[in-house]
């Protein structure tokens, strides 16, 4: 049993990963899923269905591979995204400098909407199953995990990297 919680432990975040997997399982509906990244200033990663639920309640299902445009979807996306920080500056709720300043949010309003967001789709090859794993490692990684530790002590960390090149083990 190891209970520390450090975000940092690598036997700690296991467990978590675990747990936002389980979540995340029990959250999937039965339906297509593409894996889409979103180039923000940063890359988001997501897993979204493949269709819309209709008035009606019936799934629509993508004809041509994708239910929206790309280049659609990106701007929509990035609209949907500054959208609610700009509501928040108008209903006067407590906010960062970045949005709380007049100056400020001017330059990254500006900065923001200055761009294309890219987005990137795929259908995941192994299904929805693989992006989650993959999202998982992402969200809830450490620096080292312990099969790569050699030895500690009170001044020094040993571990083991991989080199590229010749895929050699360095210590």
């Amino acid at each position: 049993h190891h209970s520390c919680r450090n975000r940092r432990c690598p036997q700690c975040q296991t467990r978590a990963k675990e747990r936002w997997l389980a979540k995340r399982r029990e959250e999937r509906l039965p339906v297509p899923y593409f894996h889409q990244v979103f180039t923000l200033p940063h890359a988001l990663h997501a897993l979204v269905a493949g269709g819309a639920l209709r008035s009606a309640g019936e799934c629509k299902s993508p004809k041509r591979g994708f239910l929206f445009p790309l280049r659609t979807l990106s701007r929509v996306f990035r609209g949907k995204f500054i959208a609610p920080l700009s509501d928040a500056r108008g209903a006067g709720q407590r906010l960062a400098e970045a949005l709380a300043d007049e100056k400020l949010w001017h330059a990254l309003h500006q900065q923001l909407y200055g761009h294309d967001w890219a987005v990137y789709a795929k259908q995941p090859l192994g299904g929805p199953e693989q992006v989650l794993e993959y999202l998982g490692r992402c969200t809830h990684r450490v620096a080292i995990s312990n099969e790569r530790l050699v030895e500690t002590d009170k001044t020094t960390v040993r571990f083991r990297v991989r080199a590229t090149p010749g895929k050699r083990v360095l210590q």
